[in-house]
């Protein structure tokens, strides 16, 4: 409780968590070292399909990407070929 008013908290109010809710496991504990090795496995096997959407998904952004920089680099020659008579200082 000290600590708690040391802190900054308010000297009527008690710490928002009890030394209950401390001692239980949470819900987002981490897996033991074994269980942890064996996701690394699954996520890494070739054949996972989680994996090869993602890789698909990767792969689809990827070209759309490509496809909009091409995109952009057609509309920006269009514009300096339209305006290559303009001064310089007139499109900044």
């Amino acid at each position: 409780m000290q600590r708690w008013e040391d802190d900054g908290g308010p000297l009527n109010d008690q710490p928002p968590i009890s030394a209950r809710e401390l001692a239980m496991k949470p819900a987002w504990s981490v897996l033991s070292l074994r269980d942890l090795n064996e996701a690394i496995r699954r996520e890494r096997c070739a054949d996972n399909p989680v994996r090869m959407h993602q890789e698909s998904e990767q792969t689809n952004r990827r070209r759309i990407r490509a496809i909009q920089v091409e995109h952009d680099k057609a509309a920006a020659d269009a514009r300096a070929e339209r305006d290559r008579y303009r001064n310089a200082w007139e499109n900044s």
